[in-house]
């Protein structure tokens, strides 16, 4: 029969806030359907509201701090993918302003700024993945002891 103490650590363990939950899912939705080929205001507007997303998540995470384990990720993780989500916004805002010599180069960083987003989008879903095959693996401690607890 598990402990009071184990049921207090996993009542304790911190779960991310809704603002953290949708700010992450409203900026991977942006990041799959600005992958399609869509018209360039479509894209330009889906990319600010990526990028202003991200600047909310950050202010709110600079004023109220989470605990480094309440959103399931890595800070190294998040700060890359926030950063490059960031750097596209400013990238694509850039290429607008600049001049044709200018913007070619911005877009070609542009570019490789969202093919960098993508593989570790990939490499994120695939850590996702085998940490939950893992942890499906090890089983949940309420199953484990209802099982134990049959004849």
């Amino acid at each position: 029969m598990p402990s009071k103490q184990a049921d207090a650590s996993v009542s304790s363990t911190p779960s991310p806030s809704r603002l953290m939950r949708l700010s992450h899912w409203v900026v991977a939705v942006a990041v799959i359907f600005n992958l399609l080929n869509v018209p360039d205001g479509l894209h330009r507007d889906v990319g600010t509201l990526a990028a202003t997303v991200v600047l909310i998540r950050l202010l709110h995470e600079w004023l109220w701090p989470s605990p480094p384990s309440a959103s399931g990720h890595s800070r190294w993780l998040s700060m890359w993918l926030w950063g490059l989500v960031l750097g596209l916004g400013a990238s694509g805002w850039l290429a607008s302003l600049a001049s044709a010599d200018d913007s070619l180069a911005i877009r070609h960083l542009h570019t490789l700024m969202a093919n960098l987003l993508h593989v570790s989008v990939l490499g994120h879903w695939l850590q996702r993945i085998l940490k939950g095959h893992a942890h499906r693996d090890e089983g949940e401690p309420g199953l484990r002891t209802h099982t134990e607890d049959r004849p």
